[in-house]
């Protein structure tokens, strides 16, 4: 039976809770950046398994390879990575106004 929607997934897969320890191993020089790009393609496989299973029928990588310190992003990690690449886009922070008044008259 094919699905009325084609499905997939939006957004990042989980990290795998190995991937600090090889990533903080890279880093102090204990482990070769190419064993640790193989065990994100291996975690990447994994995230494509379970979307198989799930029959998602346009499955992801899970943004595993999007960039090096996947692990603990600061929030907004993924927005702050895409608003980087637009020309022209301002960091500059607005000061807060609070909340934007409603119209007494309007209906919901």
């Amino acid at each position: 039976m094919s699905n009325l929607l084609t499905t997939t997934v939006i957004g990042s897969y989980t990290v795998p809770d190995w991937y600090p320890a090889l990533q903080d191993a890279v880093t102090a020089g204990k482990l070769a950046p190419e064993a640790f790009r193989d065990a994100k393609a291996v975690a990447a496989r994994a995230a494509i398994k379970d979307q198989e299973v799930a029959n998602v029928d346009v499955v992801s990588d899970g943004e595993l390879f999007r960039r090096d310190d996947n692990r603990f992003g600061p929030p907004n990690a993924m927005i702050n990575y895409f608003a980087a690449k637009i020309p022209g886009f301002s960091w500059e922070l607005r000061p807060k106004t609070g909340i934007t008044p409603v119209h007494y008259n309007r209906t919901f």
